[in-house]
């Protein structure tokens, strides 16, 4: 077998024990989500700067949203923030045009409680900055009603079976 051959098969078994691992049957997450047939087994929430577990859907001012949630025990999430449907337009991404497997930045503690209350802002790069996703933040939502989505997921491209999602208003 030419490592070629063997490169693709070994690529092949860690995409599926990838997509295994962080999905389950039903719908766990945590209000406002949605997604197809199979979820992943977590939950995401916005709140404010007290991180104190309270869900908090509305607030004055990007600087304002922090995100909170659950997972399974040791996982690692991309996350994104999109208008929300029909179009999903991508407002802003912890996956870079330069670095897509780059970061994951919400990290899940033994507990299943995301390691840390993140600040939504810090963690992903704007689209519309210079095209390379250099800026944090995320894009206005282009939502008369101000609606922005916050989505997790294992995988850089968010599926919508294998993200969970979450809307707030600005």
């Amino acid at each position: 077998m030419s490592s070629r051959a063997i490169f693709k098969s070994v690529f092949t078994l860690i995409a599926v024990a990838l997509v295994i691992g962080g999905c389950t049957g039903g719908n766990s997450s945590a209000g406002g989500a949605s997604g197809g047939t199979a979820t992943l087994s977590a939950s995401i929430f916005t709140t404010d700067a007290i991180c104190d577990g309270t869900e908090i859907a509305q607030f004055a001012d990007k600087g304002d949203v922090f995100v909170d949630g659950t997972g399974s025990p040791g996982a690692t999430f991309f996350v994104q923030v999109t208008e929300p449907a029909p179009h999903f337009t991508v407002l802003g991404t912890s996956v870079t045009v330069n670095d897509v497997l780059g970061p994951r930045p919400i990290l899940v503690g033994g507990d299943g409680r995301f390691d840390g209350c993140f600040h939504l802002t810090d963690i992903v790069r704007s689209s519309s900055s210079s095209g390379d996703g250099s800026a944090n933040g995320y894009d206005d939502t282009g939502n008369s009603g101000g609606v922005y989505k916050v989505w997790i997921s294992l995988d850089p491209t968010f599926p919508i079976g294998g993200s969970v999602k979450f809307n707030f208003k600005i």
